[in-house]
């Protein structure tokens, strides 16, 4: 029988501080929306993966298109239902929603995915 990887918190934020100080967007979105899709269970982590997606949102355009290019929004919107009681992770991923809103195209895709 395999050994199921334990993942700590202090792991999954060395491998995405990795990531995002390397600069490349679409991995590292693509990283924590496969974690938080493992680990949606896990609130700590959750809201960890949510608040980093949230704060690189704010600085980078190129990090806003990965999200919006990559169906990445889709799936947090998905694992977000798992914790749909939990006031800090809805303000989070409404934050990080309305980060992304800065131009109408960007407008346009969120319609679309129903996070609007």
């Amino acid at each position: 029988e395999p050994e199921l990887e334990i993942i700590s918190l202090e792991k999954i934020r060395s491998v995405v501080e990795d990531l995002s100080n390397a600069g490349d967007s679409d991995n590292t979105t693509n990283t924590l929306v496969q974690i938080i899709k493992e680990h949606s269970e896990n609130i700590e982590i959750f809201e960890f993966c949510i608040h980093k997606i949230q704060d690189l949102c704010k600085g980078s355009e190129d990090y806003r298109n990965s999200m919006l290019s990559t169906g990445a929004l889709n799936d947090i919107l998905q694992a977000t239902k798992t914790h749909f009681k939990n006031a800090v992770i809805q303000e989070l991923v409404c934050n990080t929603i309305r980060s992304l809103c800065n131009t109408p195209e960007s407008r346009i895709i969120l319609s679309r995915s129903g996070a609007l």
